[in-house]
Protein backbone atom coordinates (compact mmCIF):
# COMPACT_ATOMS: atom_id res chain seq x y z
CA UNK A 1 0.00 0.00 0.00
CA UNK A 2 2.15 3.09 -1.57
CA UNK A 3 1.05 5.80 -0.04
CA UNK A 4 3.87 8.24 -2.03
CA UNK A 5 3.32 7.50 -5.34
CA UNK A 6 0.98 9.15 -8.08
CA UNK A 7 -1.50 6.04 -8.01
CA UNK A 8 -2.72 4.35 -5.49
CA UNK A 9 -4.36 1.06 -5.11
CA UNK A 10 -7.13 0.36 -2.73
CA UNK A 11 -7.20 -3.49 -2.58
CA UNK A 12 -8.65 -5.76 -0.19
CA UNK A 13 -5.85 -6.49 1.91
CA UNK A 14 -4.84 -2.66 2.32
CA UNK A 15 -8.63 -1.84 3.16
CA UNK A 16 -8.24 -4.61 6.10
CA UNK A 17 -5.06 -2.64 7.33
CA UNK A 18 -7.22 0.44 7.77
CA UNK A 19 -9.69 -1.29 9.31
CA UNK A 20 -7.56 -3.21 11.88
CA UNK A 21 -5.95 0.03 12.91
CA UNK A 22 -8.87 1.57 14.04
CA UNK A 23 -8.11 3.06 17.52
CA UNK A 24 -10.39 2.80 20.07
CA UNK A 25 -12.11 5.78 20.69
CA UNK A 26 -11.05 5.55 24.62
CA UNK A 27 -7.68 5.31 24.13
CA UNK A 28 -7.62 8.28 20.75
CA UNK A 29 -9.12 11.86 20.51
CA UNK A 30 -12.10 10.57 18.04
CA UNK A 31 -11.41 7.10 17.24
CA UNK A 32 -11.21 6.93 13.54
CA UNK A 33 -8.05 6.83 11.53
CA UNK A 34 -6.93 8.91 8.16
CA UNK A 35 -5.33 8.73 5.13
CA UNK A 36 -4.82 11.75 3.13
CA UNK A 37 -4.03 11.33 -0.82
CA UNK A 38 -3.39 14.95 -1.54
CA UNK A 39 -1.43 17.83 -0.46
CA UNK A 40 -2.28 20.76 1.48
CA UNK A 41 -2.34 22.97 -1.46
CA UNK A 42 -4.93 20.79 -3.49
CA UNK A 43 -8.28 22.77 -3.35
CA UNK A 44 -10.27 19.14 -2.33
CA UNK A 45 -9.07 16.24 0.09
CA UNK A 46 -8.99 12.86 -0.97
CA UNK A 47 -9.05 10.57 1.98
CA UNK A 48 -9.65 7.08 3.51
CA UNK A 49 -11.33 7.00 6.92
CA UNK A 50 -11.69 4.33 8.62
CA UNK A 51 -14.47 4.52 11.84
CA UNK A 52 -15.03 2.39 14.86
CA UNK A 53 -18.83 2.62 16.65
CA UNK A 54 -17.19 4.59 19.86
CA UNK A 55 -15.50 7.55 17.09
CA UNK A 56 -16.65 10.76 18.69
CA UNK A 57 -19.00 11.96 16.32
CA UNK A 58 -17.91 14.65 14.20
CA UNK A 59 -19.11 17.53 15.54
CA UNK A 60 -21.59 19.80 13.21
CA UNK A 61 -20.08 21.37 10.63
CA UNK A 62 -20.45 23.18 7.21
CA UNK A 63 -18.28 22.67 4.50
CA UNK A 64 -18.03 25.88 2.06
CA UNK A 65 -16.96 23.50 -0.65
CA UNK A 66 -18.90 20.08 -1.58
CA UNK A 67 -18.41 17.29 0.69
CA UNK A 68 -18.62 13.29 -0.74
CA UNK A 69 -18.79 10.20 0.96
CA UNK A 70 -18.59 6.56 0.00
CA UNK A 71 -19.11 3.83 2.36
CA UNK A 72 -16.55 1.15 0.82
CA UNK A 73 -17.52 -0.77 4.52
CA UNK A 74 -19.69 -0.83 7.20
CA UNK A 75 -22.82 1.28 7.62
CA UNK A 76 -22.71 5.03 8.25
CA UNK A 77 -25.45 7.41 9.21
CA UNK A 78 -25.12 11.81 7.90
CA UNK A 79 -27.16 14.14 9.87
CA UNK A 80 -28.39 17.62 7.70
CA UNK A 81 -29.35 20.21 9.97
CA UNK A 82 -30.84 23.38 8.06
CA UNK A 83 -29.44 26.96 7.33
CA UNK A 84 -28.84 27.38 10.71
CA UNK A 85 -27.32 24.41 11.76
CA UNK A 86 -29.77 24.24 14.96
CA UNK A 87 -32.41 21.91 13.67
CA UNK A 88 -32.32 18.82 12.00
CA UNK A 89 -33.72 18.16 8.35
CA UNK A 90 -32.98 14.49 7.66
CA UNK A 91 -30.88 11.62 8.56
CA UNK A 92 -29.15 9.23 5.52
CA UNK A 93 -27.70 5.71 6.01
CA UNK A 94 -25.54 4.93 3.41
CA UNK A 95 -23.38 1.52 3.18
CA UNK A 96 -23.73 -2.19 4.19
CA UNK A 97 -27.72 -2.65 3.94
CA UNK A 98 -28.56 0.66 3.27
CA UNK A 99 -30.34 1.94 0.58
CA UNK A 100 -27.30 4.31 -1.05
CA UNK A 101 -23.72 3.66 -0.70
CA UNK A 102 -22.63 7.30 -0.36
CA UNK A 103 -23.78 10.59 0.09
CA UNK A 104 -23.27 14.20 -1.72
CA UNK A 105 -23.63 17.00 0.38
CA UNK A 106 -23.97 21.07 -1.13
CA UNK A 107 -21.53 23.50 0.10
CA UNK A 108 -23.24 25.53 2.86
CA UNK A 109 -24.88 22.42 4.05
CA UNK A 110 -24.83 21.42 8.09
CA UNK A 111 -24.22 18.08 8.74
CA UNK A 112 -22.64 15.49 10.97
CA UNK A 113 -21.56 11.90 10.95
CA UNK A 114 -21.48 9.00 12.67
CA UNK A 115 -20.38 5.56 12.25
CA UNK A 116 -23.53 2.49 12.95
CA UNK A 117 -21.40 -0.22 12.42
CA UNK A 118 -18.80 -1.82 14.53
CA UNK A 119 -16.08 -0.74 11.99
CA UNK A 120 -16.43 1.20 8.75
CA UNK A 121 -14.07 2.48 5.96
CA UNK A 122 -14.78 5.51 3.76
CA UNK A 123 -13.62 7.08 1.12
CA UNK A 124 -14.80 10.68 1.04
CA UNK A 125 -13.84 14.16 -1.29
CA UNK A 126 -14.13 17.42 0.54
CA UNK A 127 -12.71 20.91 0.70
CA UNK A 128 -9.59 21.32 2.09
CA UNK A 129 -9.23 21.54 6.09
CA UNK A 130 -10.00 25.38 6.25
CA UNK A 131 -13.15 25.18 4.16
CA UNK A 132 -14.88 23.90 6.95
CA UNK A 133 -16.80 26.21 9.68
CA UNK A 134 -18.22 24.90 13.35
CA UNK A 135 -21.05 25.33 15.00
CA UNK A 136 -20.88 28.31 17.75
CA UNK A 137 -20.33 26.67 21.02
CA UNK A 138 -23.53 26.01 22.39
CA UNK A 139 -25.24 25.16 19.90
CA UNK A 140 -26.78 21.49 19.53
Amino acid sequence: FDLTGRVKLLDTRAMRSLLDSVPDAKNNNNGTHQVIFSSKSDPFQRLLVAWSRDAYPSPPRQSTAGFSSNVLSGRMLYVVFDATGEKVQGCHDAGMGAKSEGIDIAAGTWFLEMCMSNKALVFTSRGNPGSFKSLPSGAP
